[in-house]
């Protein structure tokens, strides 16, 4: 679970598709941290959170800045 909590966490901190494998990267590395691999599912659980808080911050500037565009050149 370590190990595919990396590759998730690592997919999803540097292509960042969707919030979904910032999720799975988050549950796994949960789980992960009872095995063998701890190292690599903190670091996933953590490659996770970060993305997931970017990738939500991301999305809140997206929409203020798109309705301000909007409301600015509508006015216009």
């Amino acid at each position: 679970m370590g190990i595919a909590a990396l590759v998730l966490g690592i997919l999803a901190f540097f292509l960042n598709p969707c919030y979904i494998c910032s999720l799975l990267s988050i549950i796994l590395g949960a789980v992960g941290m009872r095995g063998p691999y701890r190292t690599m599912g903190m670091v996933g659980m953590i490659l996770g959170i970060v993305s997931l808080v970017a990738q939500f911050a991301f999305d809140i500037l997206t929409t203020i800045f798109s309705f301000g565009v909007g409301a600015f050149t509508f006015c216009l």
